[in-house]
């Protein structure tokens, strides 16, 4: 039984008859036996089509391919044929991927497995049924695309739009449900609360359940946990991953076109998509607010640390603390930046709270660039602020630039200087049309140290 509004997961071992189950459900196959129950009505002989119009759908493990339609063109069939641009536009950033890219590109062989995996799920968002059956939708999507099929599943939970049915091996949508049912060899195992029967699959424990004993345990083979695992002094912390437009907004402001070698963080719509600390520089996240803590070790020098943050979800809303503490001597630079792909209604905002803390004769450069995109109305708004504390003999260059696309922002800096500490600070903020930009500075000299060098570009 699948609750209204609830998430249910199906899992077990390759062959146990998972996906046979999620096209019986479907009508794309018979039962031999048993019977299929919708809101009390026996639909076990209805077909595919008669079970489509009640209100069920269904995502293939494999999407289809077709030829002379675009993605709009099976968006709008999807939705029943009254569906705007605007609006097949937000399902296409649903789901991860930039709109104005895609929306007129046509659904053949010129489009990887993955983009059809994610404009198949788009589909079934533009159908708004009350029961949607995904079988395997992380198939085909790599690693850097996994974060945006992570968050449209917790968004249809959140907002309890339909019931939802996935088949997966994956540790993260495994977690999201609310109930999990394992299958092997053709029979129900377990079932039960995804808060109870999760250690069991996890840690490979038998289970009892009314007063019989099954086997719940599956091997790391059948779950494929899309995680890196730790190699020598970097641990990656991998929880989701990157989306097409991300990438696009990730070389815009950091100059990525691949995971870096050193320390990094990369937020992607509200949450941490990667991670990884580097032998002299550890990265932790913080457990009251939103947010990193940056250790770099004392006389660390030539390391490049990158905290980029990205969004291409509209709508999100952000407050994030980033607390960077640079130990004696040490010589690093730091890449960060925003960048926001908007092409829904809603407004988008990142506000980020920066504050650095420099030991006796740290050195550190500080890149930030900020860019928004996107082709919907929505706003896109940063509002940083940086707060510099530079112990003595230390040296701080800042370099700041808001690229283009951004409506709205208030920048806030406040630097303290102690005794023949340098404060450089380069900002260049770009505007047009009613775009607006105010930009604030406070410098205390806390010791006998030179005036602040200023290069203001305005």
């Amino acid at each position: 039984m699948v609750p209204d509004g609830q998430l249910l997961a199906i899992t077990g071992p390759n062959g146990g008859g998972k996906s046979t189950l999620a096209r019986v459900i479907a009508g794309i196959e018979q039962p031999d036996s048993g019977q299929i129950i919708w809101n009390g009505q026996d639909i076990t002989n209805l077909n595919i089509t008669e079970r489509a119009k009640l209100g069920l759908g269904y995502a293939f493990q494999q999407p289809v391919r077709f030829k002379g339609i675009s993605v709009f063109e099976l968006l709008k069939l999807a939705a029943g044929g009254d569906l705007t641009i605007s609006q097949a536009c937000d399902y296409l950033s649903q789901v991860g991927l930039c709109a104005r890219e895609y929306v007129d590109r046509m659904v053949d062989a010129s489009l990887s497995g993955g983009e059809l995996k994610r404009i198949e799920i788009a589909t079934i968002l533009a159908r708004r049924v009350k029961l949607a059956v995904f079988d395997e939708p992380e198939a085909g999507i790599d690693l850097w695309s996994f974060q945006n099929l992570i968050q449209v599943f917790e968004d249809l939970q959140k907002n309890q739009q339909q019931s939802i049915v996935i088949i997966s091996h994956q540790e993260r949508l495994l977690k999201i449900a609310d109930r999990i049912v394992v299958i092997e060899g053709g029979r129900v195992a377990a079932e039960d609360a995804a808060e109870k029967i999760l250690p069991q699959l996890l840690n490979q424990k038998p289970c009892c359940k009314a007063g019989r004993g099954v086997r719940t345990g599956m091997s790391q083979e059948h779950l494929s946990f899309n995680l890196a695992g730790t190699s020598g002094l970097a641990a990656k912390q991998q929880s989701g991953g990157i989306d097409d437009a991300q990438k696009h907004l990730l070389l815009e402001i950091a100059g990525l076109k691949e995971l870096p070698a050193g320390a990094f963080n990369i937020r992607a719509n509200g949450a941490t998509a990667q991670r990884q600390s580097s032998e002299h520089v550890k990265i932790v996240g913080k457990t009251d607010v939103q947010g990193i803590d940056i250790y770099v070790e004392p006389g660390t020098k030539e390391e490049t640390i990158y905290i980029p943050v990205v969004m291409s979800q509209s709508g999100i809303q952000e407050l994030v603390y980033n607390d960077f503490h640079i130990g004696a001597d040490a010589d690093v630079t730091i890449i960060a930046g925003c960048g926001i792909d908007n092409c829904g209604h809603e407004d988008s905002q990142h506000d980020g709270i920066h504050s650095f803390f420099l030991e006796k004769g740290a050195r550190v450069k500080y890149v930030e660039k900020h860019y928004g995109c996107g082709s919907g109305d929505g706003g896109r708004i940063m509002n940083p602020q940086t707060i510099v504390e530079i112990g003595e003999g230390g040296y701080m260059e800042m370099e700041t630039v808001q690229i283009k696309g951004i409506d709205s922002t208030r920048r806030i800096t406040k630097a303290t200087l102690q005794q023949e500490a340098t404060f450089v600070m380069t900002e260049r903020l770009m505007t047009h049309g009613q775009q607006e930009a105010i930009s604030e500075f406070e410098v205390t000299l806390a010791g006998e140290a030179p005036a602040p060098i200023w290069c203001p570009a305005l």
